[in-house]
């Protein structure tokens, strides 16, 4: 059927399902009682109080930028990053620009002890096996649309496998979870030269960016991207000293993306131009 209307929504595109779990499903299985295939613009926004009415969320973006607050801290979901909501909680989700969204609601089985421990860490993440999740939901939501649905079984194992997946980014505790900020900071100082993105450092650590840039500034001080910065500034400086390389060079050689992109980074950094600094360095102060 087609979504209710909403604001941001485009109908046309949008599908949304209600379904009837047996009573079998609901006492032993994880079953879904609403989802769908939404493709929205940047004016869809809804808004949920706290509630008593409790179920769970699956919110994938296919595409697109999604903002989530929940307990109060701002969750963006980017291309195939997943969102785990518990309804019970305040909470908000937006379309930040066009996006194709697949959402799955449920309830059932331990769902409420499982999604309590994926929220011990956070509310969004990188699924270790993106295509697995996006197929599962899909089965389950192209299912109902096209009035061709799953076996309840097939259904819980599919709910149940993405909620284990993004269990088994949980293993270990908070000290090893920085052992995965130690890993970027690794990777960076090997390539910082290349044309780093902190979206795609987050997915090699299969975290949230969003999530991911907080969790580097608390261990480290700064931002990823303050930290790659500073790591090419470093390279740079060396190259300055030690070659007879133009500034155009180095700045290329150390992942710049122009001379006078690198120039003014740079100075802001030791308050020199590339310039005065390697000449600095050659008369030896």
């Amino acid at each position: 059927m087609k979504p209710f209307g909403e604001a941001g929504i485009l109908l046309k595109d949008s599908e949304y399902y209600i379904n009837f779990p047996s009573d079998f499903a609901k006492e032993n299985l994880f079953y879904t009682e609403q989802g769908g295939h939404y493709h929205l613009n940047r004016h869809y926004v809804t808004s949920r109080p706290l509630s008593n009415f409790r179920y769970f969320s699956f919110q994938y973006v296919v595409h697109g930028e999604m903002l989530i607050i929940i307990d109060g801290k701002e969750y963006l979901l980017h291309d195939h990053e997943i969102g785990v909501i518990d309804t019970s909680k305040a909470h908000l989700y937006a379309a930040c620009k066009d996006t194709e969204l697949l959402f799955v609601r449920f309830r059932g089985n331990r769902s409420p002890e499982l999604v309590s421990r994926i929220h011990e860490y956070q509310h969004a993440y990188t699924p270790p096996h993106i295509n697995r999740t996006h197929r599962a939901l899909m089965d389950i939501a192209e299912g109902f649309i096209q009035q061709t649905p799953l076996y309840e079984e097939i259904i819980s194992s599919h709910i149940h496998t993405i909620l284990s997946d993004l269990l088994t980014l949980q293993h270990g505790s908070e000290a090893g979870r920085e052992s995965v900020i130690d890993q970027s900071i690794h990777y960076i100082e090997a390539n910082y030269y290349l044309p780093l993105t902190v979206q795609e450092l987050a997915g090699m650590a299969c975290l949230n960016a969003s999530y991911f840039s907080e969790k580097f500034k608390s261990q480290t001080g700064i931002t990823p991207k303050q930290y790659l910065i500073q790591t090419r500034l470093n390279a740079a400086k060396i190259l300055l000293r030690d070659t007879d390389w133009s500034i155009r060079e180095i700045a290329d050689k150390t992942g710049f993306q122009s001379d006078a992109y690198f120039s003014n980074y740079f100075h802001n950094q030791f308050h020199k131009t590339p310039t005065e600094y390697r000449n600095l360095k050659i008369r030896g102060i």
